[in-house]
């Protein structure tokens, strides 16, 4: 077959040649690889170039005498990643091709290969570039200009008007011997960013800014690290700075190395200024003009002394000195009339500031730290929020009720505040008092006014000695009093909570409480309570009111002897080193099914408990892990979930009778029969005993972890997780202080129920299959999962859990209307009078319970004989 050049056919042929060309060129090996040196000169060309940038255009030069390899590694970065690109060029050898084919022959062939277009018909050179600007800015470019002697070749090649003839994300590489030739491109910078974390140290001349007349934007910075080192200070200036471009508008440089700003840099044009961990004493020798600048952060500069330089800074929205430590005076902020946050943070030398700020702008002011600020700041009636935490002051005075929308006050550790005045409570705004740690505060006013917006209140490790005669705080959600000693509280009654029906958190560490009154239930909508460390011997029976509870602790009450009926939706409760608790009340706590809530119960170093106590305990944790674990089946929660429906520990060594799989040691295999997981299958119960010596808990959480593995006679196997429960210290967290580690010394016994939907959806409950089951139990951290010293698990045991049989389930002294009422909520308080057990020995539920319905009501399995429940076929545990 014979083609005439020209033809359709010549033509068609021609482009399959050249697509052909442009793949395998993708795909051909790259030539470099071997070069001795030239990956690392190619990564440190592509970390300049910066490819994955692509909200600028960026022309980066490569400098160098002639035959050290800039084309080389020119060419190779450019092969490796031209194809990321719209439109492409390496035109080499610029300097010999323009004297033996002029220029405009390069500029012709430069923008035919960025088009795409052969024929393309340039026109006359000097207005080349603008006539196809618009094409040009349509296409993402890489462009490299090989060995480029002069100006003119590089004005002639990439256009007068440089980096806006060209879109985002362009690349324009220029290798060249000449230096003088990049200098000339300082006055195009618009910006330079630099991660010092990429470069080595360097020293660099005092007039390095001094060409850049068109520099708007400069950042220095780290990306490895927001603090600073040391070692972090890569650029050094021996004969120190001459100038900043005065068209500077954001100026951030993390540990600008200087003492100064340049003398003559005028920051007329400035809007934003970062100078956090410099060497600078003072921004500038005299006043500027700084009449733009919004934000100005100069926060961990420790040899700052003063705010020279930011008189006339009137438009100045934010400033950061936080850690300043050299500061002594502020007196310029009186002048900025836009300031809205002021930090000075551990200015530990600052000692007042100017005598009054009438700033009306002004929301935020943050002196926490400043030790040696002994007077109330007069601020701005505007004010929001007010730290003073951690500083001198003595007295707060009484014209703060001025401060109508402060939301926030802060006293925090002021260790020499005594006195708060009686006209707090007109801080009708104010939302978070905080005044832990203020040991030399003995008394606090009376509340006569409704602070309706008041939230928090803390006024733990105080020197309070009297409480107030009236707390009018309809909207008070946490309240915190620990540590506390007032003198005399045998009864929280002396605490004023009737104006506080909202109350949901209350931290009582350490008062001194002999008692808790009866009218405690008022506080309806409580959810956690803390009354660790008090002389508390009972608690009231209408605890069990308080339907909201999830959280009670209440370690080391070294008196506390008995618990009542604790409330029906508690979650956590945590009474370790109660030493004399001996009796808990059958049932323990009053049952509701409701949505999904999980439980936990630590008694560790409770060493009286008696044997009923402890029956009561697991009998409780066995009935509420059933019915979470039915409804659980019925609302068909999907995914693994490790965290156990109940847990419970305390001091022991056996491991209850009924666990039918028993074994010595942290681990067990055993085989389970077939049908196991027939469709009444809820979960696993699982048992350790725990051995300590002397541990001490230094993390302040614990946990035992079970790693589960099930594999049937076919090979398939699920390996799966659960958590026995344990505990986490969160009491306290209010307080000021640290909590105290948790010691412990004897064998402890740990229970939990967890639900196995994952397995129980993964096997085949038609088919007849023997199952062999293993068990590995340790001890962990509860965050990182480290394994712990000081404690081991010794002993170990498994039971399955399962639903009742229908059949089987008869209840006894209860009439079916009865029932009918409790389901509908109709009741007010309905009972079930006996346990009901199934004739195989399983624990059983009215199916009206398990039915995934709500009931509003507490349920009480009073009469309950609670040592007999038992969810699994009886039989002797084997012990090896």
């Amino acid at each position: 077959m014979m083609m005439h050049f020209g033809s359709p056919e010549c033509d068609f042929v021609d482009k399959i040649a050249k697509e052909t060309f442009k793949v395998l060129n993708k795909l051909s090996p790259s030539e470099f690889r071997g070069l001795p040196g030239i990956e690392s000169r190619m990564m440190e060309l592509e970390k300049l170039i910066d490819f994955e940038e692509t909200r600028c255009v960026r022309i980066v030069g490569v400098l160098g005498m002639a035959g050290i390899g800039k084309t080389t590694v020119a060419d190779c970065v450019y092969k490796q990643n031209y194809n990321r690109f719209d439109g492409y060029c390496f035109l080499a050898n610029v300097q010999n091709e323009s004297k033996l084919h002029g220029l405009d022959h390069l500029q012709r062939k430069l923008l035919r290969k960025l088009l795409d277009e052969e024929n393309l018909d340039v026109g006359a050179p000097e207005g080349a570039h603008e006539a196809f600007k618009d094409r040009l800015r349509n296409k993402k470019l890489f462009i490299v200009l090989d060995d480029v002697a002069n100006e003119n070749q590089l004005r002639n090649l990439i256009g007068g008007a440089g980096q806006e003839l060209y879109r985002e994300g362009t690349r324009i590489v220029i290798t060249t011997s000449n230096k003088k030739l990049l200098e000339k491109g300082t006055a195009e910078t618009r910006g330079i960013f630099l991660d010092m974390s990429n470069v080595d140290s360097m020293k660099l001349s005092a007039d390095i800014f001094s060409r850049m007349w068109n520099l708007k934007f400069l950042k220095f910075y780290n990306s490895h690290c927001s603090k600073w080192c040391e070692n972090d200070c890569r650029l050094r200036f021996p004969k120190g700075l001459d100038c900043f471009p005065d068209e500077l508008v954001y100026l951030h440089w993390q540990g600008y190395p200087l003492e100064y700003l340049p003398s003559n840099f005028n920051p007329k044009k400035l809007v934003y200024l970062n100078l956090r961990y410099s060497n600078i004493m003072q921004l500038c020798e005299d006043e500027k003009n700084t009449g733009e600048l919004r934000w100005v952060d100069l926060s961990y500069s420790k040899e700052l002394m003063n705010l020279t330089g930011l008189l006339e800074a009137r438009k100045l929205e934010r400033l950061n000195l936080e850690n300043c430590t050299s500061l002594t005076k502020c007196s310029a902020i009186r002048q900025m009339d836009s300031l809205v946050s002021l930090n000075l943070r551990d200015c530990i030398n600052l000692k007042s500031l100017p005598k009054r700020i009438n700033l009306k702008s002004l929301k935020v002011v943050i002196l926490s730290g400043c030790s040696k600020l002994k007077k109330f700041p007069t601020i701005s009636e505007n004010i929001e929020s007010l730290y003073l935490d951690g500083t001198a002051v003595k007295r707060v005075p009484e014209s703060i009720e001025s401060l109508q929308k402060l939301t926030v006050l802060n006293l925090k550790k002021c260790s020499r505040l005594m006195h708060l005045p009686t006209t707090l409570c007109k801080l009708k705004s104010l939302k978070e008092l905080l005044l832990s740690g203020c040991s030399k505060l003995e008394s606090f006013p009376d509340i006569n006014e409704d602070m309706e917006s008041l939230e928090i209140l803390l006024m733990d490790d105080t020197a309070i000695k009297q409480t107030p005669r009236k707390m009018d705080m309809s909207n008070l959600k946490l309240f915190s009093f620990g540590g506390s000693k007032v003198h005399d509280l045998t009864c929280l009654e002396l605490l004023p909570f009737s104006g506080c029906s909202r109350l949901s958190d209350m931290y009582l560490t350490d008062c001194n409480l002999y008692k808790l009154p009866d009218s405690f239930s008022c506080l309806s909508l409580l959810q956690t309570l803390c009354l660790c460390r008090n002389n508390i011997k009972n608690l009231p029976g209408s605890i069990k009111k308080l339907h909201h509870l999830k959280s009670l602790y209440l370690k080391h009450c070294q008196n506390l002897v008995s618990l009542p009926v604790l409330p029906s939706n508690l979650q956590y409760l945590d009474a370790h080193g109660c030493i004399s608790l001996e009796t808990v009340a059958k049932p323990m706590a009053l049952l509701v099914v409701a949505e999904r809530n999980q439980s936990t119960f630590v008694f560790t170093d409770c060493f009286k408990l008696n044997r009923d106590a402890q029956e009561s305990i697991v009998a409780h944790t066995q009935l509420k892990s059933q019915i979470l674990g039915n409804g659980s089946i019925q609302l068909n929660h999907k995914g693994l979930v490790s965290e156990p429906l109940a847990s419970v520990s305390f001091p022991g060594n056996d491991l209850p009778l009924w666990f039918r799989h028993q074994r010595m040691g942290s681990s067990m295999e055993t085989h389970l029969p077939p049908h196991w997981c027939d469709d009444k299958f809820i979960g696993l119960s699982l048992c350790v005993v725990v051995s300590f010596k002397d541990y001490v808990d230094k993390t302040n959480r614990f946990s035992v972890i079970c790693k589960c593995k099930f594999r049937n006679e076919d090979g398939d196997c699920i390996s799966f997780t659960c958590n026995l429960g344990g505990w986490k210290e969160q009491c306290g967290s209010s307080s000021s202080r640290e909590e105290e580690p948790r010691k412990l010394t004897s064998d402890h016994v740990f229970i939990s129920y967890n639900n196995c939907f994952h397995a129980k959806k993964s096997h085949d409950l038609n088919r007849c299959c023997n199952t062999t089951a293993s068990f590995k139990f340790f001890v962990t951290d509860g965050v990182a999962k480290r394994k712990l010293d000081g404690c081991e698990v010794v002993k170990c045991g498994m039971s399955l859990l399962y639903a009742p049989d229908e059949n089987d389930c008869r209840l006894q002294g209860l009439q079916e209307s009865s029932l009918e009422k409790a389901v509908s909520g109709k009741e007010t308080e309905t009972a079930v009078d006996e346990a009901v057990v199934s004739k195989r020995g399983r624990f059983c539920i009215p199916e009206e319970l398990l039915n995934g319905k709500r009931i509003k009501k507490e349920i009480s399995f009073a009469d309950c004989d609670c040592s007999v429940l038992s969810y699994i076929e009886p039989a002797k545990p084997n012990l090896c």
